[in-house]
């Protein structure tokens, strides 16, 4: 462990190279910063559910052609929530005139970013589902956005206060800029740091995750995280191809902890890559106040008739069941048809959080085309009634994001 995660004399001066603002500079694995007492590493990431959307953050991609995903949910937010919207900057004056159209433009605070066309020869792209990368075979904008901005970072808080944006490595896409591998590598989440200009520090973290597949929770006193095993695999791959440094499964947990600077990590799904049809966990459950988790739960299963992909999710839901009772969780179900997982229909993929004005608990919940057909009706009422008996109210958020394979939660990003 010493040799990746122990002390390096010039540790501190290389980390704060990396971390400076506007730096694309990844320092090799073995130059590890401080020990969390350090001040680099005095933030906490404070659980979802006791943040109050007093800031959010959603993104959008070189090809979106409108806010048709974003509009529902920016309508739902509370009064008093600013949205800072990350957006490519050949997008900003027709999503500017679009916002204007649909009364949203005082809420909305655009951050607009630069992109350029990368040719195949030196840009790549990580496939999480067979743990490979992949040049690209034709030219693409970098970085090119994306849309669902809870995948792009974690939030940390300083003891000052001050948000911190905690990034990945890479995120999906990077380019590398010669025909050797080095440590100056560009990542398509570059585009993120444009968010230190509204008074947020960026900081990006030698590990590779997508933010709806880590939550954090506090559990008896202590932090822990829960992380999707793709975590674990998505880091070793890059870090080995890129760096050329192995590292142990173990070495990663040990990562997370320390990056995350939380108590302990759990890992879900740790043999095989997640499901198809639930790759992340924010599809799987939403951490709730008291030690509670709501959880999905498929209440039509039945073995004879079920696809390979529905049993992937139930052994999943299986797995992280039983690691939420051995830790002391309540755990809620959250009902879901086989119907719904097939089409990535999740009600736990909501928005849990403190109105800052009322002080009372609330829940952006996803309501689905799908969920006004036949019994699809009852079970959406039966879930609202379920996390209303937590003390939560349940504000519905209608959403076509399933058909892209989101959900609401996936869409923002809470920094506040």
């Amino acid at each position: 462990m010493g040799r990746i995660w122990g002390h390096h004399k010039g540790a501190a001066v290389a980390w704060a190279v990396c971390i400076c603002l506007g730096a694309f500079v990844i320092l090799a694995w073995a130059f590890i910063p401080p020990a969390i007492s350090s001040p680099e590493h005095s933030f906490r990431i404070e659980p979802e559910y006791d943040r109050f959307l007093q800031r959010v953050v959603f993104s959008l991609e070189t090809s979106t052609k409108d806010l048709s995903l974003h509009e529902d949910i920016i309508r739902s937010l509370p009064e008093y929530s600013e949205v800072l919207m990350l957006l490519p900057e050949k997008r900003a004056q027709d999503i500017g005139r679009q916002l204007e159209a649909l009364g949203l433009r005082q809420k909305v605070r655009l951050m607009a970013f630069s992109s350029r066309v990368v040719g195949k020869e030196e840009a790549y792209r990580l496939y999480t589902r067979h743990a490979e990368l992949r040049k690209l075979k034709k030219r693409h904008f970098m970085p090119r956005g994306s849309v669902w901005a809870q995948d792009l970072f974690e939030v940390g808080r300083d003891e000052d206060g001050t948000s911190a944006i905690l990034a990945p490595f890479i995120h999906k896409w990077f380019v590398k800029p010669d025909a050797q591998w080095g440590q100056r590598l560009e990542s398509d989440n570059v585009f993120v740091e444009k968010l230190a200009s509204g008074g947020i520090e960026f900081k990006k973290l030698p590990l590779v995750f997508k933010g709806g597949n880590v939550l954090v929770d506090k559990l008896g006193g202590r932090s822990i995280a829960f992380a999707g095993g793709d975590v674990i695999r998505d880091t070793q791959l890059v870090l080995e191809a890129t760096l050329g440094k192995k590292v142990s499964s173990a070495e990663v947990v040990e990562g997370l902890k320390l990056y995350l600077n939380v108590d302990r990590v759990k890992v879900i799904g740790r043999q095989t890559s997640q499901p198809v049809k639930m790759f992340h966990l924010d599809q799987a459950m939403v951490l709730l106040p008291g030690g509670v988790a709501a959880v999905t739960r498929i209440v039509d299963y039945e073995l004879a008739s079920a696809s390979r992909e529905v049993d992937e999710v139930r052994c999943l839901l299986g797995e992280l069941r039983a690691e939420l009772r051995a830790l002391g969780y309540t755990i809620v179900d959250i009902a879901a048809t086989v119907e719904d997982v097939e089409n990535f229909r999740y009600y736990v993929n909501g928005v849990p959080y403190v109105n800052k004005s009322t002080g009372k608990r609330e829940f952006l919940m996803p309501l689905f085309k799908a969920s006004f057909e036949g019994d699809n009706w009852e079970l959406f009422r039966s879930n609202i009634s379920s996390i209303e008996s937590l003390g939560y109210m349940v504000i519905p958020v209608y959403t076509r994001a399933n058909e892209r394979r989101g959900g609401i939660h996936c869409i923002v990003n809470v920094i506040s």
